[in-house]
């Protein structure tokens, strides 16, 4: 997180931060904080609930807080923004009963979605035909995967999925629980690349790979 903090390379020069949540492993208010101070052309985009701490906590930052907008979620559309040559798209999808973003973002031809962490069983997702999008990169949580693999295939039909939430030591009631239903991380992995042969597993910090 440092180095993603300070604008090492390759975290130099990052156009746009999208936050889907407020959930701790997806937004964390003192290193959004520190991000911006060191990222002064990096927009920031987010669910009001997020952007409420992050505005409060920059009072008197003008600068800062210029570059700070809140993801518009409509229920039956996606809205969506340029912002530098890239196109931003936003909407929602349940995650408990909190507000969670969905992006759609549009960048040197390339479609990408990212759809926080999205309830089972994605009702409601027909409506943003994504299908229709021809999404490169989709980024979705696994339970997405192994519990609800026809509504990603035919709602979304990305070119290429990235399953996230790769859980690789379960320490908590929930994390175990969910290990426990999908018979152990092997056999999560072996379901998703049966499921989804064109996914691209990330199994290392920091792993690269290109489409």
């Amino acid at each position: 997180m440092d180095e993603i903090e300070r604008g090492k390379p390759p975290f130099a020069n990052i156009d746009a931060l999208l936050i889907s949540h407020v959930h701790a492993d997806h937004f964390n208010l003192p290193s959004t904080v520190r991000f911006l101070k060191t990222h002064p052309a990096t927009i920031v985009v987010a669910p009001d609930q997020v952007s409420k701490q992050i505005h409060k906590a920059l009072t008197g930052d003008s600068q800062a807080l210029s570059r700070i907008h809140t993801a518009t979620l409509e229920q039956n559309s996606i809205t969506t923004r340029d912002e530098g040559g890239v196109r931003i798209g936003s909407f929602p999808l349940t995650h408990g009963n909190i507000e969670n973003a969905a992006y759609l973002v549009v960048l040197d031809r390339r479609t990408v979605l990212h759809i926080g962490d999205a309830d089972l069983p994605m009702k409601g997702l027909a409506q943003f035909g994504l299908s229709h999008r021809r999404i490169d990169l989709a980024f979705v949580p696994f339970w997405q995967l192994t519990d609800n693999p026809k509504r990603v295939q035919t709602l979304i039909a990305a070119k290429v999925v990235i399953p996230m939430h790769l859980i690789t030591n379960p320490t908590t009631d929930t994390s175990k629980g969910f290990m426990e239903h999908v018979g152990g991380r092997e056999r999560m992995l072996r379901q998703i690349r049966i499921c989804f042969p064109n996914a691209a597993i990330f199994l290392a910090p920091l792993e690269t790979k290109s489409f």
